[in-house]
């Protein structure tokens, strides 16, 4: 608990931006923030979005302020703050899948010589939060961090396929989702392959050149997190991802019973 001295000082200096169009902005700031870019300035802000320099200057501040972004003097930019950090170990500390899933990975990169990723749905849109890189010199890596749309690649179908019917045709609706590549109708399939095989499979549809397999982490929260096994396709050919999937779905099951 706070000293009140404490509480009112912080009351005192924190930026006015008051009403709900603030907070969507304020979140669509920080969802620019990305492994690509992993800073911003009150100008880019104001041009990319549109807002004046004010406007720009009051939002960076007050995401400043609360510790979700910090302020570098001498470069003028902004990048994410420790707050953004202390929401995170809440996250692992609660779910615990991330510390848990670390050996499921290690083992999975060993067995099968290829990048094992563990993902995270974002809205209708998917991240990678834990990776264990491939050590072949020609690899496919997917990067911590980087976004990636639900109707792309193999952790996308399996995040879907693990999701409620109806959260899938919200998914499918959403003009601001990348089309599924083959349409719709041939992705509602692939979900339904996905159930049925309990992985979905891809091949080039976020990363040229890569093939892919994904299970749901389903026991944690429906639909949220989802483990891949990725590598180029001239190495990663049908034969391989069979027997990758096969070994995905026996390190689910242990990770399930952990």
């Amino acid at each position: 608990m706070k000293p009140p001295s404490a509480t009112k000082t912080r009351r005192q200096v924190r930026p006015v931006v008051a009403g709900t169009q603030s907070i969507f902005r304020a979140l669509s700031i920080l969802q620019a923030v990305t492994p690509d870019s992993p800073w911003v300035t009150a100008s880019e802000v104001a041009a990319r979005f549109g807002y004046s320099m004010p406007t720009a200057h009051r939002l960076l501040r007050a995401l400043q302020s609360e510790g979700f972004l910090t302020f570098g003097r001498t470069v003028h930019e902004y990048r994410p703050g420790p707050e953004i950090l202390r929401l995170s170990g809440i996250i692992i500390d609660h779910d615990d899948l991330i510390p848990r899933a670390y050996s499921s990975l290690a083992r999975l990169r060993d067995l099968t010589g290829e990048s094992a990723v563990l993902h995270w749905r974002l809205g209708n849109s998917r991240s990678s939060v834990q990776e264990m890189v491939s050590p072949h010199a020609v690899h496919v890596a997917m990067g911590i961090g980087r976004r990636y749309p639900l109707t792309r690649g193999a952790a996308g179908k399996a995040l879907l396929s693990a999701a409620r019917p109806e959260d899938v045709e919200n998914v499918l609706a959403d003009p601001a989702v990348v089309s599924p590549r083959a349409g719709s109708g041939r992705f509602r399939a692939e979900l339904e392959s996905a159930r049925t095989l309990g992985y979905a499979r891809s091949r080039g549809e976020t990363i040229a050149g890569a093939a892919s397999v994904a299970g749901a982490v389903d026991w944690v929260c429906r639909g949220v997190a989802a483990i891949s096994i990725t590598g180029p396709e001239a190495r990663f050919g049908p034969s391989r991802q069979l027997a990758a999937g096969h070994a995905l779905l026996k390190e689910l099951d242990r990770l399930r019973a952990s």
